[in-house]
């Protein structure tokens, strides 16, 4: 999940196919190629990345990261976010919640 920012607008998204140079944005309308928007992931809440639109298809919108820095920046970010998400437990499948005595 991520906050996007748009102009005067707040919206939660879902980021698919992240990569070091952007990501696919997901659950966000009204978006079009070279807008600019900042969005904002879970782990480093207090900052958002500047990034642009470079296409709109049926999956989403594509990003790309603006700039090197902020490239670098990024990059860190989602190696971040991919260890809290490793660290979050998980609940049990529910057939050992069913067999649990």
């Amino acid at each position: 999940a991520c906050t996007v920012f748009s102009g005067s607008l707040v919206r939660e998204g879902t980021l698919r196919d992240v990569s070091e140079g952007g990501a696919l944005l997901r659950g966000v309308v009204g978006l079009a190629t070279d807008d600019i928007v900042h969005i904002r992931l879970p782990v480093n809440a207090s900052r958002p990345f500047r990034v642009r639109v470079q296409g709109v298809s049926l999956l989403g919108a594509h990003l790309a990261i603006e700039g090197e820095t902020e490239q670098a920046l990024w990059q860190q970010a989602i190696l971040d976010t991919a260890a809290w998400l490793a660290a979050v437990p998980t609940a049990p499948p529910v057939a050992a919640i069913e067999d649990a005595p």
